[in-house]
């Protein structure tokens, strides 16, 4: 697992167009951010956007759930989840052993509460309150078909909880028996029993947060693990024989520059996984990385320099044998991450636990992201059931308006390396042929410079792998101000 040898540059052509557009880090999560002052510049009171006419919503009961376990060791410099640091341990067993006997613990509470709000909850949607049993059960019920626990470091549990957790949906909502069920686990929480132990609950699908195979940069990040656990955690997930692994690795860390970089892709790669989800750091605020570090500035990589690595990721993983199927997302035949495809294709969701953040039938709630706000939220919640169910004041988020979803479709599919799909677009809205004719006015010039390809037989518009993903804020910048203009 040492260093590779093979050194690709990016082309300086995109080099230049790099440099020349000022490529914006932030591949990821912030999208949605340094794009919303063009979203919501669209006419809102235009005939192309009127909410009467607009949009065809396809309702169809949801069948995936997101659940969040916020425990973790301690947190980690760049993370802005909310989650609870119940301090650090090496042992596995110590995790169980702690809250054996302890009923009012923390973690015994939190689930308790958890396991409320799911009961809570309507079968066949969910808005926390937003609407009434009745109205929600109308909509018909599915099993779930995925469902996916994540943190917070949900392998810090115990083991009974867990169970518990499933056992609940279940009994309220069902599960399919071929549902992908994915847990995260970090390296020094589980062991090969564990992770058995995971397989005999059900869970099909294990994602371990590496971050990095270099203990300076872990140090760096604040991380709870150390390169031997890294190691000891590839050892036992290949032990157990989990029929589906992912790891996660972050690029643009302090100190990072382009052979470290290769290093960490490689040991990646030589670790044998099934999926592998590459993000570029994003340096939030409230965190303490915002304190210390300027995006763009040392330590941290250039944005040159991230966007280089970025293109190298995408080269040495597909050489590998991973299709690039998302944004920040590789994967062996037969592993996508199903889960994750429910959000990219604007699909409705049940979530649960503090911070978690529902979307059903275009509304979207996000519940409190501390401990005891959470507590007392769900206690409201079981009151305002009992009160006629009547929704929560505080939660009662509005709709998404037609150009909320438009904007989160071309935003959300473009991630995906099968693309936006236009076909879909001119079935939901009303005037998708005229939105369609502005899209593909607004990527001609994208499209001439090798970054965009518009698939006719298809009726798909998709990103050009890698040149088209790292220019993509400017394309969908163009497609944003093109729509804009529908209003006049």
């Amino acid at each position: 697992m040492g260093p590779y040898s093979v050194i690709m540059r990016v082309p300086s052509s995109l080099q230049r167009r790099v440099h020349q557009s000022g490529w914006v880090k932030g591949l990821v999560g912030s999208r949605r951010r340094q794009y919303a002052h063009r979203a919501s510049s669209i006419a809102e009171d235009t005939s192309i956007f009127a909410e009467n006419e607009s949009y065809v919503e396809e309702k169809e009961a949801i069948s995936s759930a997101y659940v969040h376990l916020p425990f973790c060791k301690k947190k980690c410099l760049y993370c802005d989840f909310p989650v609870v640091a119940v301090g650090h341990g090496r042992k596995i067993a110590d995790y169980d052993a702690q809250y054996k006997d302890y009923k009012d613990s923390m973690m015994t509470s939190y689930v308790d509460y958890l396991c409320k709000e799911m009961e809570l909850t309507p079968v066949g949607s969910h808005a926390s309150g937003l609407h009434t049993r009745e109205e929600s059960e109308d909509v018909g019920h599915v099993a779930l078909k995925t469902l996916y626990f994540g943190g917070g470091t949900p392998s810090l549990l115990p083991l009974k909880e867990l169970e518990r957790i499933l056992e609940v949906l279940r009994r309220r909502f069902g599960i399919e028996p071929t549902a992908e069920i994915t847990i995260e686990a970090d390296p020094g929480t589980f062991d090969s029993n564990r992770l058995k132990s995971y397989m005999n609950l059900g869970i099909t699908r294990v994602s371990v947060g590496v971050q990095a195979f270099d203990d300076r940069l872990l140090e760096l990040c604040g991380r709870s693990h150390a390169l031997y656990d890294v190691y000891k955690a590839i050892e036992d997930v290949h032990a157990a024989d989990v029929p589906s692994w992912s790891l996660d690795l972050i690029s643009g860390l302090p100190e990072l520059d382009m052979d470290a970089w290769e290093r960490n892709i490689m040991c990646a790669i030589d670790a044998q996984s099934h999926h592998i989800s590459s993000y570029d750091l994003q340096v939030e605020p409230g965190t303490p990385f915002h304190s210390l570090y300027r995006p763009g500035m040392r330590p941290l990589p250039s944005d040159d320099e991230t966007a280089s690595m970025y293109a190298r990721a995408v080269d040495l993983f597909t050489a590998h044998g991973f299709d690039h199927y998302e944004l920040s997302s590789y994967a062996k035949r037969g592993h996508q991450c199903v889960h994750n495809a429910v959000y990219w294709d604007g699909k409705g969701y049940h979530a649960f636990g503090m911070g978690a953040s529902s979307y059903v039938h275009r509304s979207r709630v996000t519940r409190p992201r501390k401990f005891n706000a959470y507590l007392a939220w769900v206690k409201q919640f079981e009151e305002s059931i009992e009160n006629n169910h009547h929704p929560l004041p505080h939660v009662a988020t509005p709709r998404a308006t037609s150009e909320d979803v438009l904007t989160d479709m071309i935003m959300l599919q473009l991630r995906k390396a099968s693309g936006l799909d236009l076909g879909m677009m001119e079935r939901r809205f009303r005037h998708g042929a005229l939105i369609k004719d502005a899209i593909l006015d607004a990527i001609s010039t994208s499209v001439e410079r090798g970054l965009v390809e518009y698939d006719a037989d298809n009726n798909v518009v998709k990103f050009i792998d890698p040149d088209g993903f790292l220019l993509s804020n400017d394309v969908i910048s163009d497609i944003f101000v093109a729509l804009d203009r529908l209003k006049t």
